[in-house]
């Protein structure tokens, strides 16, 4: 795989992103969203791998109004941790090497 260069992708980066432009599942701001391909229990290992509990569920739910008045900020915080790491910045631009507007307003 490619490296970033400059802000740009090198050729490698923008073919594997040229063919990876729609991404099954993801319609941010779409009426209708495609099932999970993940089946339940695969989700339930997923959290218990990252340490997700029912009582973080239970925060989330409770806090839901105060992370929402933060929500843009927790956003720039996490693209800025995005941003620092070229295997997950690549995502962030078209294949003409400019940002993608559109991945990043999702």
């Amino acid at each position: 795989m490619g490296l970033l260069i400059s802000g740009a992708l090198s050729p490698e980066m923008r073919n594997d992103q040229e063919r990876n432009t729609a991404i099954p599942g993801y319609a941010h701001g779409q009426p209708a969203v495609a099932r999970s391909p993940v089946p339940l229990e695969e989700l339930h290992q997923i959290e218990m791998s990252t340490g997700w509990s029912d009582e973080d569920a239970r925060v989330l739910r409770r806090h839901g109004e105060i992370f929402r008045g933060q929500a843009e900020h927790m956003v720039d915080a996490w693209r800025a941790v995005i941003g620092a790491q070229p295997h997950l910045a690549q995502w962030f631009f078209r294949s003409d090497g400019k940002p993608d507007d559109n991945y990043k307003a999702g």
